[in-house]
């Protein structure tokens, strides 16, 4: 399943890194690509985070997302290179408002 449009040949390692990360930890509950619903409905698509919390940047609502808890968000500790590379992969698959 690819969840990128561009061939993976043409993506840097840190948004391969994030991807993989995205398919292994987030895929269960949100929807991580450019099409399909969440299999939770209640967990918002990768793609609509910023049109969902319009005004905020990605950055801060990956931080926020990380920092706060709630329902059946599980708790994963990730290192800062894993944030890193999830958020690199959250960057490719953003909507902006418009669309």
């Amino acid at each position: 399943m690819s969840a990128l449009a561009l061939p993976a040949l043409a993506q840097p390692a840190e948004v391969l890194r994030g991807l993989r990360q995205a398919q292994a930890m987030c895929s269960s509950c949100h929807a991580i690509g450019q099409q399909g619903e969440s299999p939770n409905p209640g967990a918002p698509r990768f793609r609509d985070l910023t049109t969902v919390e319009q005004g905020r940047s990605i950055d801060e609502v990956f931080a926020k997302g990380l920092l706060t808890q709630h329902p059946g968000m599980p708790s994963w500790g990730l290192t800062d290179r894993d944030q890193a590379d999830l958020l690199a992969y959250l960057r490719t698959v953003q909507r902006n408002a418009a669309s």
